[in-house]
């Protein structure tokens, strides 16, 4: 937001939400909210804003599964290619 003109930077707001279970943290509680004013609020309702939320939340943790997927096949790469570079030649080139 740092980026956008001043009055897109200060309708947007960054969330904590009540933890709907006691479970959550950290992450699953962030969101963001943008106050909608003039006529895009005819059409942009709290209802369909609260759908938006449930959206923007679930592609929230999607994107930090990415994170998570990357970072361990990332790890599991490194330790394919030491594992390998253990081995004797004769087996490691039989694969």
């Amino acid at each position: 937001a740092k980026y956008e003109e001043e009055e897109v930077a200060e309708r947007l707001r960054a969330r904590k939400d009540r933890s709907a279970t006691g479970r959550e943290h950290g992450w699953d509680v962030f969101s963001l909210q943008y106050d909608i004013q003039g006529p895009l609020a005819t059409v942009l309702t709290p209802a369909a804003m609260a759908q938006y939320l449930r959206i923007f939340q679930l592609l929230w943790r999607l994107k930090r599964v990415e994170v998570s997927l990357a970072a361990v096949w990332t790890s599991l790469q490194c330790e394919v290619q030491r594992t390998l570079r253990r081995l004797p030649k004769d087996v490691a080139g039989a694969s």
